[in-house]
Order: C-alpha cells, then sequence, then structure tokens
C-alpha cells in the first residue's frame, strides 16, 4: 500500500445457485430454457450479502508514507439545503484495490480493469487456525489441495481470498502490525508457489487478503514486497484489508468489486488531453498526477482549474519556491494531505532544503497559534500596523 492509486469498495454476494445463472440479452430475456438476466438477478437478491470492507475514516491503519485523511464539510443542508463532504486520502486507504499499474509502468490501471474481471466466483483459503499457532504463518500448497479435496478444483476467474482473521485486529494499527522489540513485524501472508499455482496454473482473475501486504511480515520488515509485484506484474489485481471473510463460504459465493475510476491519459478525450498535454509542458514532466484525472470527469472544471493555476503559480513577482512554501502553509494549515505531499515534492524539485521545510513547519505551527490567540483576545490592530 504504497502509492497513489484509486480507493475500493467490495461486497460478497452469497448465493451459491447463481452459478447457474447465464447472461441473457440486454433487455432480461433469454432462448427457451434458459434463466433471464432478472432470473439471475432474483437468484442473487434471494440470498445473503456480507460487506467485505472496512469503514474508512481519518485515524484508521495506514501506511507510514501516507498523510491522516481529511474530511471537511463544504456545504449543509440547514444552511445550503443539500450536503456536501470533502474527503481527501490517498488511494490505498482502508479496504482498496492495488491494480498493476501500482508497482509496474505501462500496465493496468483501476479504469483499465474489465467490468466482467469485476464479478467472480469468491474461493475462500481458510487458514485463520494455523495463524492463530503462527503469526508468521504463509499459505501452502497443501493449504490448497485440502480446499480443492472438499470443493474440487479452483475454478478459473475466481477471486482467491486468504481467510486469516487478522481483520479482527482492525483498527488498531500495533496489533495489525505485530512488531516486535527488534522491530521485526510478525503477521501472515501468501507464498510464491501458492500464487504461481492459482494464477498459472489455475487461472484465478484476482486475489485479496486481510492484512496490509501480499507477502508475510517477516518479509516487509526488510521491505520485501515481491509477491504484491509479481500478482501485478502478470497484470492482476489484488485488494487488501479485506473483512469479514469470516462470514462467507469457503466455495459457493460471488464477489463483486467496484471503485472510483481515474481518467488516464489513454482513455481521455481529445479536450482531457489538451490539458494532460499542458499540464506535462509546463511542469517539464512526462505524467499527470490524480488530482488532474478526477477532474477529468468533468472537463469544464479541468480547464478552468488548471488555467487558474497555471497562472497563479507561473512567473510572477514572487519566484517560484516562495509560491510553492506558502501553498504548503496554507495546505499545512487546511490539513490537506494531497496537497502537502504534491507541493511538497514541487517545492522539493525548486530547491526546498531539509532545514527550510523544518523552519516552514515552524512557522505555520507558530503562525496557527498566534492567530488563534488573537482572535480569542479580540485585539485591536495597532496604529502601527495600518
Amino acid at each position: 500500500m504504497r502509492n497513489w492509486v484509486r480507493g475500493l469498495c467490495t461486497v460478497a454476494i452469497v448465493a451459491s445457485a447463481a452459478a447457474s445463472a447465464a447472461p441473457g440479452p440486454a433487455a432480461g430475456a433469454a432462448p427457451a430454457g434458459e434463466p433471464s438476466l432478472t432470473d439471475a438477478l432474483g437468484i442473487l437478491k434471494s440470498h445473503r450479502f456480507v460487506d467485505l470492507t472496512h469503514a474508512f475514516a481519518p485515524g484508521i491503519p495506514h501506511w507510514k508514507g501516507a498523510p491522516n485523511e481529511r474530511v471537511k464539510t463544504l456545504y449543509t443542508v440547514q444552511k445550503d439545503g443539500f450536503r456536501i463532504n470533502e474527503y481527501c486520502h490517498i488511494g490505498q486507504w482502508g479496504t482498496h484495490v492495488d491494480p498493476p499499474a501500482h508497482f509496474h509502468a505501462g500496465l493496468k490501471t483501476v479504469d483499465q480493469i474489465d467490468l466482467k474481471d469485476m464479478l467472480m466466483p469468491l474461493v475462500v483459503l481458510d487458514v485463520h487456525e494455523k495463524v492463530a499457532k503462527n503469526p508468521d504463518y504463509a499459505v501452502s500448497l497443501d493449504d490448497v489441495a485440502a480446499w480443492e479435496a472438499r470443493h474440487g478444483r479452483v475454478p478459473q476467474g475466481a477471486f482467491v481470498a486468504l481467510r486469516t482473521d487478522w481483520s479482527k485486529r482492525w483498527p488498531d494499527d500495533a496489533k495489525l502490525a505485530n512488531k516486535d522489540a527488534a522491530g521485526v513485524f510478525h503477521y501472515p501472508g501468501w507464498s510464491k508457489e501458492v500464487l504461481q499455482l492459482l494464477y498459472e496454473q489455475r487461472g484465478i482473475t484476482a486475489s485479496g487478503h486481510e492484512t496490509t501486504d501480499t507477502d508475510p511480515g517477516l518479509a516487509t520488515t526488510k521491505d520485501d514486497y515481491s509477491l504484491e509485484s509479481y500478482i501485478l506484474g502478470l497484470d492482476h489485481y489484488q485488494i487488501e484489508l479485506l473483512a469479514n471473510l469470516d462470514q462467507v463460504p469457503e466455495s459457493g459465493a460471488v464477489v463483486w468489486v467496484a471503485f472510483p475510476k481515474v481518467q488516464e491519459y489513454a482513455q481521455a478525450s481529445p479536450e482531457v488531453r489538451a490539458v494532460y498535454d499542458d499540464i506535462m509542458a509546463t511542469r517539464k514532466i512526462d505524467w499527470v498526477n490524480n488530482y488532474w484525472k478526477m477532474l477529468a470527469h468533468h472537463p469544464p472544471t479541468l480547464r478552468r482549474m488548471w488555467a487558474n493555476s497555471k497562472e497563479v503559480m507561473g512567473p510572477g513577482a514572487l519566484d517560484p519556491l516562495t509560491k510553492e512554501l506558502i501553498y504548503m502553509a496554507v495546505s499545512i494549515t487546511n490539513a490537506c494531505g494531497y496537497c502537502i505531499a504534491s507541493h511538497g515534492a514541487a517545492a522539493r524539485r525548486k530547491g526546498l532544503t531539509p532545514l527550510q521545510h523544518a523552519e516552514l513547519v515552524a512557522i505555520v505551527g507558530l503562525a496557527n497559534e498566534t492567530n488563534r490567540h488573537a482572535a480569542a483576545l479580540n485585539l485591536q490592530i495597532d496604529e502601527e500596523f495600518k
């Protein structure tokens, strides 16, 4: 869970009979003797739905390099007649999807994941009892063989979830990390041989787990994320921090996943591409960050905000580094983690040193404190300041 990608919502549909429902024509009709889409929907709704996600909120467990979530109410029913909240957090926040592009440039981004790959048979490999005895446990080929002895071959196109019951430690970050006195993480994970069997021989579509990482804690302690890289390198996606796997069967359910779609360059309209091209040319970079990609779903807003940003942050009386420092100061005050990260990176490219950054943070802290004092005391402005 290391990069800015998009968040995720996952729902499991416990519907063992749904496997017999074949898609029909768009109108819902089907050839004689075959169930229609309406029939299939009725079958699905007759079964139990289980949410496999954690609720997201400020302060939930997250990667050490990521800023905390910020929530701001922009409009209220009482004042404006409607309610709108602004949520600012990284893509790898709470239960989330890792697309192939998370680790491998040029492979699938979230918007390129086929819709058909979001509805899958659910396979649950249950190793929670072994994990209770050994928190460093990694799923083995024997575990897969035991599952197949009970339920048959793992179906092609399945979503395979690793049940460890580690999600029961949520939202205690220390319990999830399970770090010892030497700083070593102890939590379960996948093994290379099992992943190779599932992806290369069984042909599964995706996999997921309850822990923060694909790789066991003993590996991530050494910054070894090779198993995650392996899955994503095959151009498959995975889901991290799953919940409630103890409420679904090992076999016979289907899982439905969904997540926000960022508009990437290849899928963008000519209008959006023109703005993307200008962003990259102006900044002398070869990529576009997620803020602009999300605005791209409404091109007029994308054009307006980029034009405003280009004018305000462009050449002027203030030097480029000073402008970035001002932007960072306001972002720190507003607790916008994304903006702090974005403009902090821009400031470093313009020469910001660690000492200057430390002084900036000290000034912001002092200004916020004195601002509150002055406001609370309702001070009159000195004549000399006018």
